[in-house]
């Protein structure tokens, strides 16, 4: 949405810029559909109005799909005890833990998490 704004800002910018509404009558101001006076004054916040109000004809929101019943994730159920003392992974100050073990452990989460979900790796 954010991107959207900041386009229309520019182009109202452009706009203003390179409109001659001295010389020419304004497109915009023509095809205003209020008979306020203030809309018909050819200020940036109507010239804005206008080109946001066309921004949502070309590209309209995309619509919810309601009738898809959304899916639950199924989250690895990380075990945490075979870190404790005298277990297979025990994390000690006196004893190096290797980081391979950790990229094994990583790796097991992550498939559980693919075959559960039937999703893909997202590698970066």
């Amino acid at each position: 949405m954010s991107e959207c704004k900041e386009a229309v800002a520019k182009v109202t910018l452009y706009h203003i810029y390179n409109c001659n509404a001295d010389k020419h009558a304004c497109k915009i101001l023509k095809t205003s559909t209020s008979n306020s006076e203030s809309a018909n004054q050819y200020t940036y916040q109507n010239i804005y109005q206008y080109y946001y109000k066309e921004s949502l004809n070309i590209y309209p929101a995309p619509t919810t799909l309601s009738s898809s019943p959304k899916q639950s994730i199924i989250h690895p159920t990380l075990d945490y005890s075979i870190f404790e003392k005298n277990r297979t992974c025990s994390a000690t100050f006196s004893k190096p833990f290797p980081a391979q073990t950790f990229s094994d452990l990583a790796n097991e989460a992550d498939n559980f998490y693919k075959l559960k979900n039937n999703a893909k790796s997202n590698i970066k």
